[in-house]
């Protein structure tokens, strides 16, 4: 048994849930603190309300709220199956790394997957290669120039 114990919540009713609800909302503040551009806490519990992303909670042995993260599915142009790993927010951070992989790569192999991917930060590389995923592509991004005069100039 591993340090975290990590549980899909698609099969739990509200009442379960509602237990944590204080502890989810605030890790997806955090989230979205992080990642403004990116993230709200409106569009991810709609997605997750939608069914476009399954919710993981990662509690302690005493079933306390430690993180959370999500995993979504897709099939690729090629007919690839990939269960993707994201939006990870909470107290336990890298510590929680061996149990999340081995639960989360396991239900992905049960529906099938061909493939189990996740989608962080960089400092998850290291900890993420300990259990065979390597980098397969990278993210660049270069923010709109802000205008200096009114829109006739633009800073480079």
């Amino acid at each position: 048994m591993g340090k975290y114990k990590v549980v899909s919540t698609q099969d739990w009713p509200f009442e379960k849930l509602a237990r944590y609800t204080p502890q989810i909302t605030a890790a997806m503040k955090q989230l979205a603190e992080k990642f403004p551009a990116d993230v709200t806490v409106r569009d991810l519990a709609l997605e997750l309300f939608k069914g476009d992303r399954l919710m993981w909670l990662i509690l302690d042995q005493e079933d306390e709220f430690v993180s959370f993260c999500c995993t979504s599915i897709a099939t690729t142009p090629a007919g690839k199956k990939i269960v993707t790993l994201s939006s990870h927010a909470g107290a336990a951070g890298l510590d929680c790394v061996d149990d999340m992989c081995s639960t989360i790569e396991a239900y992905a192999w049960e529906q099938g997957a061909d493939y189990c991917a996740a989608e962080g930060r960089r400092g998850w590389l290291r900890e993420l290669a300990k259990h065979n995923y390597r980098e397969y592509a990278v993210v660049l991004r270069k923010e709109r120039p802000v205008s200096l005069t009114g829109g006739d100039h633009l800073q480079n």
